[in-house]
């Protein structure tokens, strides 16, 4: 098969969003041998002991951990087990120092940022197949609907440059933080949050958590290093929630953002994947009641569970902005 290195937006609409196509290769079904891929990595979803577990995803719609899956080919599945499944799960099952000597190499790092890459891009091709509203007596689109499929377009040429060979330049990618996590708590060794607006993820597997923002450059890093150099560690369950959401939110407050361009070679067929900043980001202003909605929904089957002497009145600090986990309620 021919490697396809460069994607137009128009058939990745088409052929992955909107069709069954393998959201690698792109080889259409029935073409080559297809089966399913675990959106959550199947060597997660076993060692943790999710096979019996579900996710809630918006809208109410609760689908089990082994059922969560999108179509790929087995050549494709084969090659990210390869590629990174494997290899991570080593990395990973080794603990936060292991990681972090990982990603002190540009191999490492890079491997890390497009496995969650991949992970963010599927949990939401996987949205195409439930309703925002679960009741089908209520008139509702997909989920799905609700992504910036442009915004996704430049992760799907991310993700897959592992297929493509695409070499990836330093403005093309975005904010990538690994933190350590408390274990053993009541919440368990394993979280998984996004938010599609903000383009971020958290993702918490034992004593690591990693934090992803895929399309600003590096920009909210930049914003909250200090506050995020202050955290003390490790962070326990709600903190990783809350600066995941404070991360997503930076995001979707900034003004401008790269713009992501593929490059193909008319004389070698090479890709190259970049990004150049049409001019600098202002300085986000931060408004608490946003930040405070958007972190109480994140909160989520979390918040009932966290034993608050005075709970009404807590929850509506936490609603207005005004109560924070981490070390400080002050982003700026």
């Amino acid at each position: 098969m021919n490697r396809i290195p460069f994607l137009p937006v128009s058939e990745f609409l088409r052929d992955v969003v909107d069709g069954e196509h393998c959201f690698i290769c792109c080889a259409a079904p029935g073409s080559v041998t297809f089966n399913k891929e675990h959106v959550i990595p199947d060597w997660i979803v076993r060692r943790y002991g999710l096979e019996r577990e579900t996710i809630e995803l918006a809208g109410g719609t609760i689908v089990g951990y082994t059922k969560y899956k999108v179509p790929c080919c087995k050549a494709c599945n084969d090659s990210m087990e390869r590629n990174f499944e494997t290899p991570l799960s080593r990395v990973i099952g080794n603990g936060i120092g292991a990681v972090r000597e990982h990603m002190r190499t540009s191999d490492g790092r890079q491997q890390i940022y497009s496995w969650l890459s991949l992970i963010f891009l599927k949990t939401h091709l996987k949205d195409r197949e439930y309703r925002i509203d679960p009741d089908r007596r209520v008139e509702s689109g997909q989920i799905s609907e609700l992504t910036d499929w442009g915004e996704m377009y430049h992760l799907h040429c991310l993700a897959r440059a592992f297929y493509t060979g695409a070499k990836i330049g330093p403005q093309a990618y975005g904010t990538l933080l690994v933190m350590k996590a408390e274990t053993g708590s009541m919440f368990g060794d394993f979280d998984y949050m996004d938010y599609a607006p903000g383009m971020a993820m958290m993702l918490r597997l034992s004593d690591v958590v990693f934090f992803a923002v895929f399309n600003d450059g590096g920009f909210v890093a930049s914003v909250l290093g200090h506050r995020i150099a202050q955290q003390p560690e490790p962070l326990r369950p709600v903190q990783c929630r809350e600066l995941a959401v404070l991360m997503a939110y930076m995001n979707t407050l900034l003004d401008r953002r790269p713009e992501f361009v593929t490059h193909v070679s008319a004389d070698s067929g090479e890709a190259t994947i970049d990004g150049r900043f049409g001019g600098f980001p202002s300085p986000p202003v931060f408004v608490p009641q946003d930040f405070g909605r958007l972190f109480y929904e994140k909160l989520g089957t979390m918040l009932p569970r966290i034993p608050f002497p005075n709970r009404e009145e807590v929850e509506a600090r936490i609603r207005a902005g005004e109560w924070s986990f981490l070390l400080t309620s002050d982003p700026s």
